[in-house]
C-alpha cells in the first residue's frame, strides 16, 4: 500500500473514488451494480451486456486483492491494514465497529486506513481501465486537492440540513463580525435530510458561507433552507449595498466546485437587482423511518443504534416491558424490535396483544432473541425473527425488507 506521499499524479475524476466507494458498498446487488455509474465508465472492459455487474464486481475484487501484501509479510504487520479493511468493510460485509474490535485500531485511525485504500483502489482502478480523457475545464480539482477531499471522506448518512448549517454558521461567526455583516436565519417548518459525507457536506458549507461574506458590498446575509421538487435548497442570499461594484461578479472556487460534486450537489449564482444569491440544492431523502426496540438491555438498544446510525431510522427504546404496549399505541412506529426474555412480561405477551390490536396489528414485529422460536414468532404474527446476536448487515435487510422504499 502506498502512503500519501508515494501516491503517483494520476488524473481522475472529481467522483471516481466516491463512485468506486459506492459499488463497494453494493457489492453484493447485482441489479445495483447493473446500473452503477462505473459500468459506462468502463463498459469497454465489462464484456458483454447480461454480464456488466459479474464483471464489475470480479474487477473491483481484484483490485481489493491488489492490495494483498506478499506472503513474505507478516500477517501482524501494518501493511496489511489497507487490505484488511476494505476486504472486512466490503467482501465479508462488516461495519466500521467489527473492524474496529478485530483489527485493534481506533475509529479516526481505521477510516484513515479505509480512506487511503480506496484512493487506492481508484487510482489503480483509473489507471488500467479508466477513461483517459480530462474532466472539463474548469472542474477538474489539482491532484493535491484531490488527494486531501479524499483522504478527508466519510461514510455517507442522512443528515439534517438545518443541523449541519447552523454548526457552519458558528464557524464563519468570526468572519462576518470582521465584515460588518448581519447575518439573519430563517429555519424551516421541517426537517430536511439529505444523505452527504458530513465531514466533507460541512467543509462545502463553511467555504460557500466565507465565499459569500467576502463578496464586497455585503451588508446582511440571509441563510434559509427549502424544499423545492424533491430537493433541498440551500440559499445564501447576500444584500449588496446600494451601488453595486460593477465587473465584481464571483467566479466560484475550484474547491467549491469539487466539493459540491463529491456530495451530488449542485451549486450555482444569481444575481437581481441588489441581491446576490448562492444556491446549493441536493436530492431530499425521505424521513427517516422510526423503529421502537423493546429490549430491557439499554447496551442492546445503544448498539442498534449505531449500526443504523446513517441508514435513514430513528431508534427510541422502551425497557419497561409492563409499557411497551402503551409506547408502541403512542409512539406508532413504523416498524417493533421486539426482545422476547424481559422482565415482568414476556415478548410473547406484547406481541400477541399488538396483533390482537385492530390498531396496532399493522405494525410489523421483529422479534430478536437468544431463543431458537422462529416458527413460534411467525405463527404469533412476527414479520421477521432475528436470532441473537445481531449483525448489522442482518438488520438492516431485516428492515429492508419490513419497510420496502
Amino acid at each position: 500500500m502506498m502512503s500519501d506521499q508515494e501516491l503517483p499524479e494520476a488524473k481522475l475524476p472529481a467522483d471516481f473514488v466516491n463512485e468506486v466507494r459506492d459499488a463497494l458498498v453494493h457489492l453484493y446487488d447485482h441489479a445495483y451494480l447493473a446500473r452503477h455509474p462505473l459500468v459506462q465508465r468502463l463498459r469497454a472492459h465489462l464484456g458483454d451486456a447480461g454480464m456488466v455487474a459479474h464483471n464489475l464486481r470480479r474487477l473491483l475484487l481484484e483490485h481489493v486483492e491488489a492490495l494483498r501484501p506478499p506472503a513474505s509479510i507478516p500477517s501482524q504487520d501494518t501493511a496489511w491494514r489497507p487490505y484488511y479493511v476494505l476486504y472486512r468493510r466490503y467482501v465479508l460485509g462488516q461495519d466500521l465497529a467489527e473492524v474496529e474490535r478485530e483489527l485493534n485500531l481506533g475509529r479516526r485511525q481505521l477510516q484513515r486506513e479505509q480512506r487511503r485504500a480506496l484512493f487506492a483502489v481508484a487510482l489503480s482502478l483509473w489507471e488500467r481501465c479508466g477513461e483517459r480523457e480530462a474532466p472539463e475545464a474548469g472542474h477538474e480539482a489539482s491532484q493535491e486537492l484531490l488527494r486531501e477531499i479524499s483522504h478527508a471522506a466519510t461514510e455517507r448518512q442522512h443528515c439534517d440540513i438545518w443541523e449541519q448549517l447552523c454548526s457552519a454558521l458558528e464557524t464563519v461567526e468570526a468572519l462576518a463580525r470582521v465584515h460588518g455583516i448581519v447575518v439573519q436565519t430563517d429555519r424551516p417548518q421541517e426537517r430536511l435530510l439529505v444523505q452527504v459525507d458530513p465531514t466533507l457536506f460541512r467543509q462545502l458549507l463553511v467555504g460557500a458561507l466565507s465565499f459569500v461574506l467576502r463578496w464586497p458590498g455585503v451588508r446582511e446575509l440571509r441563510v434559509k433552507a427549502q424544499r423545492s421538487f424533491g430537493k433541498v435548497a440551500c440559499i445564501l442570499q447576500a444584500e449588496l449595498g446600494d451601488s453595486p461594484i460593477e465587473g465584481t461578479q464571483p467566479e466560484l472556487t475550484e474547491t467549491l466546485l469539487y466539493l459540491a460534486q463529491t456530495q451530488g450537489a449542485e451549486i450555482a449564482l444569481r444575481e437581481t437587482s441588489g441581491r446576490r444569491s448562492l444556491y446549493l440544492s441536493l436530492p431530499l431523502v425521505l424521513q427517516e423511518r422510526t423503529i421502537l426496540v423493546v429490549e430491557d438491555n439499554r447496551d442492546l438498544v445503544a448498539l442498534y443504534t449505531r449500526y443504523l446510525a446513517g441508514h435513514g431510522y430513528r431508534l427510541l427504546g422502551e425497557s419497561d416491558a409492563t409499557k411497551a404496549l402503551e409506547a408502541v399505541a403512542e409512539i406508532m412506529p413504523d416498524a417493533v424490535l421486539l426482545d422476547v426474555m424481559m422482565r415482568d412480561v414476556d415478548g410473547w405477551s406484547i406481541l400477541k396483544k399488538i396483533k390482537e390490536d385492530p390498531h396496532l396489528t399493522h405494525i410489523p414485529v421483529a422479534v430478536c432473541s437468544v431463543l431458537d422460536e422462529r416458527e413460534l414468532a411467525l405463527s404469533l404474527g412476527a414479520a421477521a425473527y432475528l436470532r441473537k446476536p445481531v449483525r448489522p448487515a442482518q438488520l438492516l435487510e431485516c428492515l429492508r425488507q419490513l419497510l420496502p422504499a
